[in-house]
Parts: C-alpha cells; sequence; structure tokens
C-alpha cells in the first residue's frame, strides 16, 4: 500500500455494450472529477460489442481527455467477460483499479475519496453509495416505496460485499486469485458480488467511503413493476447461488431464508391493503419475486438476464 507521499496509479474501468449516450456523460463527468494528489490516473474502456461499436466515441474523446482513455474490446459476451478483460488490460501496471458502469456519474470529490479512505483505513477495497439519477420525475408509488434507495454507512464501516457500479481494489489482489469476476454468471449478474464474497471470507478488508458518491441514472423503463419484479427475481437468484458456492449456506439454510422472506412479504401485502399503498402492494410482490429466484436457483433452474441486453449490470 502506497503512503500519501508516494504517487498510486489507478486505472478507472468502464465495462459497455451499446450505451454510447450513457457511455460519453459518463466520461464527460470523468472529466470533471477532481485529479487526487500524488496519482496517476488511466481510464480503461471494455467494449463487449466485438463490432467495436464505441470505438469512435471513445477514441473522439481520447483525443482531447486530460487523463489517458484506452479502448479496448472483448468479444466473448457477458459482464464476467468484460470485467476479467478489464482487468487483465491493466493489472500489471497500476497499484488500484476503479470499476464504475457506464449509465452512472461520479461526483467532482468521488475519485479523491475513494483514495483517501483506501489510505485511511489501509483497506484491500473501498465502496461507496450510488444515488438515483431519475431521467424523468419518478410516479409516486416509485418514491414512497423507495425502490431504488440503498442503505448508507459510516466511512470506514466494515462490509462483507461490494459492487463493481462503485469501488475501487488493490491491484495487487488480481495476482493473489486463481480467478476473478466468475465466468459461469456470464448472462446472469451477480459475478461481482461473488468476487467480493470471496475476497472478505479470504481476509481482505472491504470498508465503506460515504463521500465517495456516483449517481445511477435511471431511465421510465426501470420506474416500472415488471421491471422491478424481474431485478429482484435476478436478485434472490444469484443470491442463494452466492451463498451455496462459497459455502455460505447449506440448501436447507436457503429454503429457511426464502420462507422468511416469503412471510415478509405477505406482511407488506397485508399492509398494502390495509393502508391503500401501492408502494406496499409492490414491493410484496418484488419480495415474492425474490424468493422465487431463491428457489428456482435452489431446484437447478438456470436464469440469463443478461443475455440479450448487453453488458452492463445495471
Amino acid at each position: 500500500m502506497n503512503d500519501g507521499a508516494d504517487q498510486v496509479r489507478v486505472a478507472i474501468c468502464v465495462a459497455t455494450r451499446g450505451r454510447p449516450a450513457g457511455l460519453g456523460s459518463l466520461l464527460d463527468a470523468l472529466a470533471l472529477v477532481r485529479e487526487p494528489d500524488n496519482a496517476h490516473i488511466i481510464i480503461v474502456i471494455v467494449d463487449n460489442d466485438p463490432a467495436g461499436g464505441s470505438r469512435g466515441l471513445v477514441l473522439e474523446r481520447a483525443a482531447g481527455a486530460r487523463w489517458p482513455i484506452e479502448y479496448h474490446i472483448e468479444p466473448q459476451p457477458g459482464i464476467p467477460f468484460a470485467r476479467n478483460a478489464a482487468v487483465a488490460a491493466c493489472r500489471d501496471r497500476v497499484d488500484a483499479i476503479v470499476f464504475i458502469d457506464d449509465d452512472e456519474l461520479p461526483e467532482p470529490e468521488w475519485l479523491h475519496q475513494l483514495l483517501a479512505t483506501r489510505r485511511q483505513f489501509a483497506a484491500d477495497v473501498v465502496t461507496g453509495p450510488v444515488l438515483p439519477r431519475f431521467d424523468v420525475p419518478p410516479p409516486a408509488w416509485v418514491t414512497d416505496g423507495g425502490f431504488f434507495d440503498y442503505p448508507r454507512f459510516k466511512t470506514g464501516t466494515p462490509r462483507d460485499t461490494a459492487f463493481t457500479n462503485n469501488v475501487i481494489v488493490n491491484a495487487s489482489i488480481f495476482a493473489d486469485l486463481k480467478t476473478w469476476f466468475d465466468e459461469r454468471l456470464q448472462f446472469t449478474g451477480g459475478s461481482d458480488t461473488h468476487l467480493f464474497r470471496r475476497l472478505h471470507l479470504a481476509g481482505y478488508r472491504i470498508v465503506w467511503c460515504d463521500a465517495a458518491i456516483v449517481h445511477d441514472c435511471v431511465p421510465p423503463s426501470r420506474m416500472t413493476v415488471p421491471w422491478l419484479m424481474q431485478r429482484s427475481y435476478r436478485y434472490g437468484h444469484t443470491h442463494a447461488f452466492v451463498r451455496m458456492d462459497l459455502k455460505q449456506s447449506t440448501r436447507l439454510a436457503i429454503a429457511g431464508a426464502a420462507l422468511g422472506k416469503l412471510r415478509f412479504a405477505v406482511s407488506s401485502l397485508i399492509r398494502g391493503v390495509i393502508g391503500f399503498r401501492r408502494s406496499r402492494l409492490i414491493d410484496a410482490g418484488r419480495e415474492t419475486a425474490y424468493v422465487a429466484g431463491m428457489l428456482a436457483q435452489l431446484f437447478g433452474a438456470s436464469y440469463g438476464e443478461y443475455a440479450t441486453r448487453g453488458t452492463s449490470s445495471s
């Protein structure tokens, strides 16, 4: 780990496919990010499109960028393949690797805060909040249900996982591991959850930085009940896979957890009916979809949310 006097080499890695508007906005936002002291920054773009659909955009932005921007193509479709290609492209040249999604916008102090927390807490991994930024005003039931709100913690709080939508990882970790993002999860999502759970179980230190903020751009297509149900099903499916694959839970324990979730869903349903709150009714459906995903994984049913939708994990 570098101390404050040493230069730290950082790669900001972005996996993308078929979202030029989002990628362009991200590159614009990165141009406004405060340059941390004693840091050498590169940006690594991995296009999960064999045709290289983002090449022109990236090369155009690279011509006038303050930080070098590299462009790579990973022809094998799937989120973990793109993430692994990003790691392979830079891990031998940097001290730390940052991941952010192609539909997100970091705040100006984002990178400085990640690095400061990494140094202050001698952390192997630092992760931070992802706040929703709605493209149009959300329906009242979305706001009432807080369906795009996620927990936040005090900076320095130990965590047992992280996600590639806002995280910095010591590059040396990837030299320690035989495998990185699990390619069995090619189209399901969850390869980041799997990796960071593995790191936690192996004793690596993951901490929270509440000031390292990025904003997730939420289009109207996500502010729908079907989208929320599909996403909850996927979360349940991958949660059960990760817990069982890493020997954190038995099949019986997963079944018990599913039963507990189902009870919560029934409670939400009752509260929604009694209080005439649509958000509670939707939350009951979302919890039920999560349980369905858990049980589907438990009984060996496959699922591939990203098989036709591209690379981003959002």
